[in-house]
């Protein structure tokens, strides 16, 4: 019989060669399967650290468990004799060394992949926005960051608010109790001998130290802000607030979901403790204790003031803050609120134990974010009122649902009449019982947020991907080897032959 021809293959790659769009391509999802499909008998000297032996943050070795890894292992020379698949791991799902009879490993000096050295230092700084001052009592990412300092500080663990061109002036005098370290500007942050880690913006300011990128808000929509994104999180690890949060980055920036922590956040130890007045007869009491935004869906609850089953109900009352009105648009939505009739305006609580009294005067916290142009990735507000006793009417979007401890009332986002008819159910079933308080005054604590924080300070940090793609293209110019060679007695080649 003749045999049949073959067709052509179609944009096929030369012998020796390997598509650079495909590797990058893989690459950028960050670890994930890598295969290198290579000539009989081709020498390879693979540049891609697996992400399971990458160093620890130095200086924090003792919060974790198990012992270090070495900045450079897992970095090979390879002698295949037909095709090699390589996976580069996280932590999480690290094998035990095994042999496979098809390489040997050489541990290369760290000084060819442009490691930094080893240094012992466990002071964290966290990295305010630039140009802007730490405000008090206007959001999560404020919270978080000053609650977290506090009880590293508390710990006896050093901890800073950096912030950068404002001197003294930039919100110090609201944090007594937190210390401040003022920059003249960004790029001296890369001076800091210190844990660097982010908040919220990710500059791409060079650091003496791996650094680190808490992730509070959800991706920008617009496209002109993508690259800034893009750009500024290639080289950090990146921390979500919520497993929400975690998984919308990964898809927006194509990573893999396993290269971002998430650390919740939490309410400071005061909500629990705060003691409930009596309470009104016949009155519930609804708060919104949002920023006046439209992200936060103040709108929608002026929509929800209109319908009949609240207007019509004498007994709820409803009261805002106005934090936020230091913004443009907080100073529009102010005014509108001061003329509405149905609802009450109070200062914003700018300490944790203001905002405590204020919640437990009230007997729900409404939510009701917006879900068309921004997502929740969390909802530190969600918890502070829950701690507090009240029950909390939220919007079933974001990371709003994982907020839950007990208290929560989920309805359906930007609908004024479900938000009607979640306050009606909540009102319903009155303030949280006093078991059912004590129960969610033992979730999302400062303690467990700083304790996970600091094991991922300790844990392996996952390979960037972006020094996955550098590598793979250092890889890619790499000369091809002429052939095979006999190893000499000694060298590290030695082994057995394939």
């Amino acid at each position: 019989m003749t045999a049949r021809p073959q067709p052509a293959k179609v944009n096929a790659e030369p012998e020796g060669t390997i598509s650079r769009q495909r590797l990058v391509a893989r690459a950028r999802r960050g670890p994930g399967l890598v295969r290198l499909v290579l000539p009989y008998r081709q020498l390879l000297m693979f540049a891609v650290a697996n992400a399971a032996d990458m160093r620890r943050h130095p200086g924090f070795e003792r919060f974790a468990k198990g012992p270090g890894c070495s900045p450079v292992a897992g970095l090979t020379v390879v002698r295949a004799a037909r095709p090699l698949k390589l996976t580069a791991r996280s932590a999480s799902t690290r094998p035990a060394a095994r042999g496979t009879g098809l390489a040997r490993v050489h541990p290369l000096s760290s000084r060819c992949l442009g490691h930094k050295k080893r240094r012992q230092q466990t002071l964290i700084s966290f990295i305010w926005s630039p140009g802007n001052p730490l405000p008090a009592g206007t959001g999560g990412s404020e919270n978080y960051t000053v609650g977290q300092v506090r009880e590293l500080t508390r710990r006896g663990i050093a901890a800073q608010v950096v912030t950068v061109g404002l001197g003294a002036s930039d919100g110090r005098d609201d944090f007594t109790d937190v210390p401040f370290l003022s920059l003249p500007t960004l790029a001296e942050v890369g001076g800091l001998d210190s844990t660097v880690v982010f908040v919220n913006e990710p500059h791409t300011v060079p650091t003496r130290h791996p650094a680190f990128l808490i992730l509070h808000n959800p991706p920008p929509i617009r496209e002109r802000h993508r690259a800034f994104a893009v750009e500024g999180t290639r080289e950090r690890a990146l921390i979500a607030t919520s497993q929400y949060a975690a998984a919308l980055w990964s898809r927006y920036l194509d990573v893999d979901i396993a290269t971002i922590s998430v650390v919740y956040p939490f309410a400071e130890p005061g909500f629990a403790a705060q003691p409930r007045p009596g309470r009104e007869a016949g009155k519930t009491r609804v708060l919104f204790a949002g920023r006046l935004s439209p992200e936060k869906g103040i709108y929608t609850l002026l929509e929800t003031l209109h319908i009949d089953v609240i207007e019509q109900d004498p007994a709820l009352t409803f009261t805002a803050t106005t934090a936020g009105a230091d913004k443009p648009q907080g100073k529009i939505i102010e005014r509108l609120l001061g003329a509405h009739p149905g609802i009450s305006v109070v200062p914003s609580c700018r300490t944790p134990a203001k905002m405590a009294a204020l919640m437990a005067r009230h007997d729900i916290v409404v939510m009701p974010s917006n879900s068309q142009y921004w997502h929740e990735t969390f909802g530190i507000v969600s918890i502070e009122a829950q701690h507090s006793g009240c029950r909390v009417v939220a919007s079933d979007d974001g990371g709003l649902p994982e907020t839950d401890c007990g208290g929560v009332v989920l309805v359906s986002p930007d609908n004024a009449e479900a938000l009607a008819w979640g306050i009606r159910e909540a009102a319903d079933s009155g303030p949280l019982s006093a078991a059912s308080r004590h129960d969610a005054g033992t979730r999302f604590t400062v303690g467990q947020s700083v304790d996970t924080l600091l094991n991922v300070f300790a844990q392996p940090l996952p390979i960037p991907p972006a020094a996955v793609v550098r590598q793979l293209e250092e890889l890619i110019a790499a000369p091809s080897a002429e052939g095979p060679r006999t190893p000499g007695p000694g060298s590290a080649l030695a082994g057995p032959h394939l």
